[in-house]
C-alpha cells in the first residue's frame, strides 16, 4: 500500500526534535525535524501534474529519498512489486525539483550549527 511505504520512509528518515517550517514553495507540504547538525524534511508535492523547485540555503549537502512512480495511479502487484520503493539521490546543489505527486524524505547537512 502507498500509505505503508510513505510511513516507512518518513519513520526511517526523521530527527529527534521538531522544527518549524517558516515558508515553502506553493504545492509542497513540508514537515521538518532535526538531530544535531542534520535537518530532515518530509515533503509531499500535492500537484499531480507539475514539478516544484525548492532551495535549501545554509546547507552543505545531503540526499533525497523519494517515492516517485511514473504513473501516479500505479499499484503494487506481481508485475511491478517495487513501484513504491524509495530511490535515493545525492543532493549535489542546494536545490531540488520535486516530481509531480512525489513523496520524499530529504536529509540535509547544515552549514553551521545553531
Amino acid at each position: 500500500m502507498p500509505a505503508g511505504s510513505i510511513a516507512r520512509l518518513f519513520r526511517k528518515h526523521s530527527g529527534t526534535h521538531g522544527v518549524a517550517v517558516k515558508s515553502a514553495p506553493a504545492g509542497l507540504d513540508i514537515a521538518a525535524s532535526r538531530t544535531g547538525n542534520k535537518l530532515f524534511l518530509h515533503v509531499v508535492n500535492i500537484h499531480y501534474n507539475q514539478t516544484v523547485q525548492a532551495s535549501f540555503p545554509g546547507t552543505k549537502g545531503g540526499r533525497v529519498i523519494g517515492i516517485t512512480p511514473e504513473n501516479l495511479r500505479s499499484c503494487v502487484n506481481q508485475d511491478q512489486p517495487d513501484v513504491f520503493r524509495p530511490r535515493e539521490t545525492e543532493l549535489e546543489a542546494a536545490s531540488w525539483r520535486f516530481a509531480a505527486g512525489s513523496v520524499s524524505a530529504v536529509e540535509l547537512e547544515l552549514s553551521a550549527p545553531d
